[in-house]
């Protein structure tokens, strides 16, 4: 039996091999072997109690050793990210073997210069059955995405006194979008307030006379960036009923 094993996740049962006066002894016959605390890091014992011919008990140690961190395999969801004046953070998933490890059980990350665009890091340092520190980079660009206004409508041709909804969506700047909506019919100078900006994606517009149609979707991002987006639609007279 070695003085020391390293952690493997699964009980370590250290091979024996007893010999009394020239004779090898047979296990669960001549002695019952009894191992505890043998799968974490730390102290396991281990006792030996005689059988048969033999009695008596002996204790032994061993002890278990924390597996090292550069022999983890490490995966991070993403390691580059737009500056947006926001801590920035990753999902990562730590593993030996087939074990996937557990945050706050076998390791605490801090994360070091992670809001300024430039390079920032994940620092792992673990504890309990692993051992050492790991640091992950990712970088922060000093650019932002595009904001793109992806809004749509319901529909493109209604009947007067039917609605009409636009729904809104957007995509990057840097988030937290509100939305906000104006229509005119196209013969019209003048614009109307459907809604102002809010966190509310859904908008419904009833227009109150046939004709053409102008609707303008509007995203606003956290830096008051505007992105607005035209649709026309036509709004068809009701259907002359038929008499007899």
């Amino acid at each position: 039996m070695e003085k020391s094993y390293l952690y493997t996740g699964k009980p370590i049962k250290p091979p024996f091999a007893l010999n009394i006066g020239g004779k090898t002894l047979e296990p669960d016959k001549d002695y019952h072997i009894e191992i505890l605390d043998n799968i974490n890091v730390g102290t396991a014992h281990v006792y030996i109690t005689g059988r048969g011919e033999y009695t008596g008990t002996s204790e032994y140690t061993f002890e278990i050793e924390p597996v090292q961190a550069r022999t983890l395999s490490f995966f991070a969801d993403r390691t580059d990210f737009h500056y947006d004046g926001q801590p920035k953070t990753m999902q990562i998933v730590v593993r030996f073997g087939d074990i996937t490890l557990e945050q706050g059980r076998d390791y605490d990350i801090v994360y070091e210069n992670n809001v300024m665009p430039g390079k920032a890091s994940a620092l792992l340092t673990f504890k309990g059955n692993f051992t050492g520190i790991m640091s992950i980079p990712f970088i922060i660009q000093n650019t932002l995405p595009d904001l793109v206004n992806l809004s749509s409508l319901s529909a493109e041709e209604i009947t007067l006194g039917e609605n009409i909804v636009l729904h809104s969506s957007a995509e990057g700047g840097t988030g937290n979008y509100l939305y906000a909506a104006v229509y005119k019919k196209s013969s019209d100078k003048k614009w109307t307030l459907v809604r102002n900006f809010s966190g509310e994606p859904s908008i419904t517009v009833q227009p109150a006379r046939k004709g053409e149609y102008q609707i303008c979707s509007k995203v606003k991002d956290d830096t008051e960036n505007v992105i607005k987006k035209f649709f026309t639609v036509q709004v068809n007279d009701l259907p002359k009923s038929v008499s007899k």
